[in-house]
């Protein structure tokens, strides 16, 4: 009966071994499931990021082109009030 008592402990502890090898690959499967997908996550960030950059740009440029206008229709609004000034300044 020794020789029954020892193999069944080692189909016991091959039992176990299998069981925590079969956990052990699960959770490397898992893992590489949530990494890949962290992965796509990643390089969806960068492209938004990109795109998000040529915005910013684009809106920078938008702002100084106007920033720019408003300036010329300043001193062109500037100059109607001088000329109109001299104008009601003049002697009737």
């Amino acid at each position: 009966m020794g020789n029954h008592q020892e193999v069944g402990a080692v189909s016991t502890r091959l039992r176990a071994t299998i069981n925590e090898f079969e956990t052990k690959v699960s959770g490397k499967i898992a893992n590489q499931a949530a990494f890949e997908h962290l992965k796509g996550d990643f390089d969806k960030l960068k492209s938004d990021m990109g795109r998000l950059m040529a915005d910013l740009e684009a809106a920078e440029e938008k702002a100084n082109e106007l920033s720019r206008i408003n300036k010329m229709v300043t001193n062109r609004l500037v100059s109607v009030m001088d000329s109109i000034k001299s104008v009601i300044d003049e002697p009737a």
